[in-house]
């Protein structure tokens, strides 16, 4: 099979096409590696035997309907980890459904909406797609905070959602409970709903998260899904968590669109809900053994004077700016050309400049990458013409 070429791969403009077109690619037969997924390698043994115990068990109850507001024991045990009220919480097919469903309650035609940047490429673009007008609150390298003076700016008469993460994609950055409030005062004074993005979250230790941000304040609508942290994308399980005056306007919208959560995937998901801590030594041991190999590349490139950026505290992503590259699509491309190395380049996230580095693959996947990465990095110091 002929290879294809770079401009057939990076033609996307935004990440998800980019990623579909990608994934189509080395679907059928193109070799390549990855160094840009931010979600953690799968348990698959851990699930598959969580699976087989469910249905062998010959108790139907974990598979109850995930019909009304999603599967009860879901619901529960979502609850029960997250110490939150059950009539908080609405189950859904993935937390991209939950960030659909909020932007469709929220986001009416001519609404405003502030959305951070860097940015997960869909939040802006789930925006536009409701006909809402975007202004982008930055989140400023090294810590990636907020300014609390400058999101106050922001708002409009007809602001309607403010968009954030927590743990922070791409960068990996986060907002402390002190940081939550901060900026609960000011939507609060405005009337203006903020979505928090937790699918990152659980990377976090108590001490810096002790809650969702929706048991925080009710301006908040925590969503979160068992994908990024722990490497269940195949349960398609996700759920969001807001006071009654938010849901008010939320079930409406849930009870059109949320009719394809799987009762099978949505027990097992309730099942591992319970018994979590399998799941969290699994993440734990990846990152034990990818971060200090991680962070000494890191360090030699540094020394080289080739990146710039410290590897965040928690988490299983890295957003180094590469101080000889402005164009990183440009610099992705040729990566792809040189050595079939995937980069999500920093275009992707509204930050020229950087590349999204993701390291919660297996530890031979990722040293093959960085080597790559390496090479490349050293070879680009002078751009090709």
């Amino acid at each position: 099979m002929p290879r294809a070429s770079a401009s057939a791969v990076f033609a996307n403009p935004d990440y998800v096409g980019w990623y579909r077109e990608l994934s189509a690619l080395l679907s059928s037969g193109e070799r390549g590696r990855l160094l840009f997924d931010s979600t953690m390698q799968e348990p698959t043994s851990l699930l598959y035997a969580q699976a087989r115990r469910a249905f062998e068990s010959g108790q139907p109850s974990p598979f109850r309907s995930t019909f009304g507001w999603g599967s009860p024991l879901l619901i529960g045990a979502i609850a029960k980890r997250y110490g939150v009220d059950e009539r908080s919480i609405l189950a859904t097919t993935g937390c991209t459904a939950a960030i659909w469903q909020i932007y469709t309650a929220f986001l009416k035609p001519g609404a405003h909406a502030i959305i951070e940047r860097p940015y997960f490429e869909l939040l802006p673009r789930f925006a536009k797609s409701r006909g809402a007008s975007i202004s982008f609150l930055p989140r400023v390298a090294p810590d990636y905070g907020v300014d609390i003076d400058q999101l106050a700016a922001l708002i409009q008469p007809n602001t309607e959602l403010v968009v954030l993460t927590n743990a922070h994609n791409p960068s990996g950055a986060y907002f402390d409970e002190a940081a939550l409030r901060d900026i609960a005062k000011v939507a609060n004074k405005h009337g203006v709903t903020v979505l928090i993005d937790e699918v990152y979250g659980d990377f976090l230790p108590a001490s810096v998260r002790p809650v969702p941000a929706a048991q925080i304040d009710p301006c908040f609508i925590s969503v979160n899904s068992l994908t990024k942290v722990y490497g269940l994308h195949g349960l398609k399980c996700g759920w969001m968590i807001a006071a009654d005056s938010k849901l008010q306007r939320l079930r409406p919208v849930y009870a059109e669109f949320e009719s394809g959560s799987s009762k099978f995937t949505h027990g097992i998901a309730a099942l591992i809900l319970d018994e979590l801590t399998e799941y969290e030594s699994h993440w734990r041991s990846v990152l034990a053994r990818n971060r200090p190999l991680l962070l000494e590349t890191v360090a030699q490139l540094q020394v080289e004077g080739l990146i710039a950026g410290a590897v965040p505290e928690h988490g299983c992503m890295y957003f180094p700016r590469l101080t000889h590259v402005s164009d990183t699509r440009r610099f992705a491309s040729w990566m792809w050309d040189r050595s079939r190395l995937a980069l999500a380049p920093g275009e992707f996230f509204g930050a020229p400049g950087h590349i999204r580095v993701g390291y919660g693959q297996s530890h031979q996947e990722l040293a093959e990458g960085l080597a790559l990465l390496v090479a490349g990095l050293r070879e680009y110091r002078q751009p090709p013409l």
